[in-house]
């Protein structure tokens, strides 16, 4: 009877513990970097998210995204996020951050004039309706047990698919851009 009871105490517990590649405070410990819909053929990525620790349970977020998914266009952005549970990342749309993003194209970056027009006219159309709602990213497992992203935004009941991502490292030669390269 003691020796049950001393390797139930003993075992880890399924309630606490959370899957390594769940872990993003974890993985950012070690240097990864989140890349979404993962294409290992091409070495690309629809997004590359980069998490900078801000504080206990802050990260900054420097995030890359392609736009539109067929076009070699990306905007890179910076935004403070919080760490809530070992899984998700939440923050908030910030016209303020959209403004002092990146537009590149293949890989370019935009010159400083042409760059502020473009944020400007992303900022009044496309983010005007987004600007200051709250957004989380929880990572979970598919019923594949592949590691995905489901992504919630306040005042959208839309059913966004949950998307494919995969912790890698920053030198591994992945960039942003269409799957087609």
């Amino acid at each position: 009877m003691l020796a049950i009871l001393a390797a139930l105490l003993l075992a880890p517990s399924p309630v606490t513990a959370v899957a390594d590649d769940l872990d993003i405070a974890g993985q950012v410990a070690k240097g990864k970097v989140l890349c979404t819909n993962p294409d290992v053929a091409s070495r690309t990525c629809t997004t590359i998210d980069r998490q900078a620790p801000a504080g206990p349970g802050r990260f900054t977020d420097t995030g890359e995204v392609l736009i539109p998914a067929a076009k070699a266009i990306t905007l890179e952005t910076r935004s403070a996020m919080t760490l809530e549970g070992a899984n998700q990342l939440c923050g908030q749309i910030r016209r303020e951050d959209l403004l002092q993003g990146t537009l590149r194209v293949e890989g370019v970056a935009l010159e400083p004039e042409p760059n502020a027009a473009a944020l400007a006219h992303l900022a009044q159309t496309i983010f005007a309706q987004l600007d200051g709602r709250r957004v989380c990213e929880t990572l979970g497992h598919d019923k594949a047990g592949r590691l995905v992203k489901i992504d919630t935004m306040e005042g959208f009941d839309g059913n966004v698919p949950p998307r494919p991502v995969q912790w890698i490292a920053p030198d591994a030669g992945y960039t942003v851009a269409p799957h087609d390269r």
